[in-house]
C-alpha cells in the first residue's frame, strides 16, 4: 500500500497509466542573425497563446473559470515586458539561438519562485514550469501529453501533471489521479478536485511501486493508494465509487 497527501475526496478503482512528458534536450547554438532568433520568439508566441486560449477554454468547461485563470496567466507572462526584455538581452548579448535564451531566463524564474516562503507565491514555480515546457515543445516541434485518449477507467500516474496537460483530460475516462510530487494547492490538485476526480499527491515511491497496468484503488479521502487487491474487495469499493463519482 501507499500513501499520500489526499487533495479532494472521493475513491476511484481503475488501470494505472504512467505519464511521461518527453525530455526535451535544449540546443545551445551561437547566432548571427540574432533578428532571425527574436522573430521566431514573436512566432511561436502567437501559437503558444492560441494553445493556452484553448486549453483555458477546456478547463473552464470541465471545471470553472477560477481553474481556467491558471492557465490564461501564462499569457501575460509571455507578453510581459520585463521577461521579454530579459530574453531579448541574453539573445543580443550572448549571441545565442532562441531555444537556450529562453531556457536560461525561465530557469532564472523557476530557481528565485522556488525559493520564496510563501506556499501560494512558490506555487508561482509550476506556472513557469509549465510555461518553459509548452514554449520549448513548440519551438522544438515534441509533441505533447494529449490526455484526452486514454481508455475509460483509467488512473494516471505522473510525477506531475501540468494544468495545459490536464486541460485535455476526460474525466468521464479518469477514475483518479496519483501524482509523485505536489500539495493541496497544486494546480493539478485544484483543476482536479474542480473536476469531481479523485486525487492523491506527494507519493513517495510511486513511480519505482507502480507498473502500467496495475489495478489501483486511490481512495482520496484516506491518502491511501492499494495496488492489484484481490477482485471481491475491489467490488465492494466501486460500489462505493459509483455512489461519489
Amino acid at each position: 500500500m501507499l500513501h499520500g497527501i489526499a487533495a479532494s475526496s472521493g475513491v476511484g478503482v481503475g488501470n494505472a497509466l504512467i505519464i511521461f512528458q518527453e525530455q526535451m534536450a535544449i540546443p545551445q547554438e551561437k547566432v548571427n542573425d540574432t533578428n532571425r532568433e527574436k522573430y521566431r520568439f514573436l512566432e511561436a508566441s502567437s501559437v503558444f497563446v492560441d494553445e493556452i486560449r484553448h486549453a483555458s477554454n477546456a478547463i473552464r468547461i470541465k471545471a470553472g473559470d477560477d481553474e481556467a485563470d491558471i492557465l490564461r496567466t501564462q499569457i501575460e507572462m509571455i507578453r510581459d515586458p520585463e521577461f521579454n526584455g530579459e530574453l531579448t538581452s541574453v539573445i543580443e548579448e550572448r549571441g545565442v539561438n532562441l531555444e537556450y535564451a529562453f531556457s536560461l531566463v525561465c530557469n532564472k524564474y523557476i530557481k528565485l519562485f522556488s525559493l520564496i516562503e510563501d506556499e501560494f507565491l512558490r506555487a508561482r514555480t509550476a506556472d513557469f514550469i509549465d510555461f518553459r515546457e509548452h514554449m520549448l515543445s513548440i519551438l522544438l516541434r515534441v509533441q505533447k501529453v494529449d490526455l484526452s485518449i486514454v481508455p475509460s477507467g483509467t488512473v494516471l500516474v505522473a510525477s506531475d501533471i501540468s494544468p495545459s496537460c490536464a486541460a485535455s483530460i476526460e474525466k468521464d475516462n479518469v477514475m483518479g489521479i496519483v501524482t509523485e510530487t505536489g500539495t493541496i494547492n497544486s494546480h493539478i490538485a485544484i483543476i482536479a478536485r474542480a473536476m469531481g476526480l479523485p486525487i492523491i499527491v506527494a507519493v513517495k515511491g510511486l513511480l519505482d511501486t507502480v507498473r502500467d497496468g496495475d489495478t489501483l484503488l486511490v481512495n482520496a479521502d484516506t491518502g491511501q493508494i492499494v495496488r492489484n487487491q484481490e477482485p471481491k474487495k475491489l467490488r465492494r469499493h466501486q460500489s462505493y465509487y459509483s455512489v461519489v463519482h
